[in-house]
């Protein structure tokens, strides 16, 4: 099957070559769960592991929250876990700790494709 010019098969290796290889920061979440520490990282690019100073394999299923600096607002962190489980689309900064080094800006764009209800 076609989606414009591309085969739609060989479509997921291009678009995941292709955000790998970005410079821009990726970050895919999975929530599993209500809690705070159930909204965990399923995947990240090349990018986001250099930020976070981390190995692929540190951060594939930590929670995501555990990344947030000591001095990141809380206010934010509970506004990205309420747009999560409502499945609303969320975008604001998150000052995140570096496994070695000083903390680093993240900016999120948390995107759903549902409707927010509530």
């Amino acid at each position: 099957m076609k989606h414009g010019l591309l085969d739609t098969a060989l479509l997921p290796q291009m678009l995941y070559r292709a955000l790998n290889g970005s410079d821009d920061l990726v970050v895919i979440l999975e929530q599993t769960g209500d809690a705070t520490d159930d909204l965990l990282i399923a995947a990240s690019n090349d990018a986001f592991c250099r930020a976070a100073n981390a190995d692929f394999a540190e951060l594939i299923g930590k929670p995501f929250l555990g990344l947030a600096a000591p001095e990141a607002d809380p206010a934010t962190c509970l506004a990205l876990l309420r747009a999560a489980h409502e499945r609303c689309s969320f975008r604001s900064e998150l000052l995140c700790s570096r496994q070695r080094g000083p903390p680093f800006w993240l900016g999120l764009h948390l995107d759903i494709t549902t409707s927010c209800h509530g």
